[in-house]
């Protein structure tokens, strides 16, 4: 706060006005709420594994393309993103492992569940490849089920936090 004035410019009164005084309060430091310091954590570790991940797959993906041509130079490239994802996964292992038994249940059914549809629909798409229906590279496919599953996981979540709330 600068001179009583929250950063968007409208006075404290304002908001006051808008939210009503039982509903309106500035948290500005850590009030030692175990939950907090789970989500914390895990944020000062998830957020430079998937940084570390980002650089190290787009890097790979131009060392590829351009510079290497050696075969064990191009696996050792190509898995260099793999160490990240592991810190990634870490990360959550240990957020899941923290969090109290409700939280808990919400991850591993929101994990559960992802891991199903994801299954499911590559599953289904193999068969369809098998069938000549569609034609997707291997490659791509593969690439493609971590990320899925992380987004699955996100929507999977919403929907279950929902149900408990």
């Amino acid at each position: 706060l600068l001179f009583g004035l929250p950063p968007s410019g409208l006075s404290i009164d304002a908001y006051l006005q808008i939210f009503g005084p039982d509903r309106y309060y500035f948290e500005i430091q850590d009030h030692d709420i175990p939950e907090q310091k789970t989500v914390v954590r895990y944020m000062r570790e998830f957020a430079p594994a998937m940084a570390g991940y980002t650089v190290a797959i787009l890097g790979s993906i131009w060392l590829l393309k351009h510079h290497v041509d050696d075969p064990a130079l191009r696996a050792l490239v190509a898995l260099s993103p793999i160490p990240f994802v592991g810190l990634a996964m870490r990360a959550m292992l240990r957020h899941i492992r923290d969090t109290d038994e409700m939280q808990r249940r919400i991850e591993v059914e929101s994990i559960s569940l992802a891991t199903a549809l994801v299954s499911l629909a590559y599953f289904a798409a193999g068969l369809l490849q098998a069938a000549k229906v569609i034609d997707v590279p291997s490659a791509m496919a593969m690439i493609w089920v971590f990320p899925m599953l992380c987004l699955v996981y996100g929507l999977a979540k919403i929907v279950i936090a929902r149900r408990y709330g």
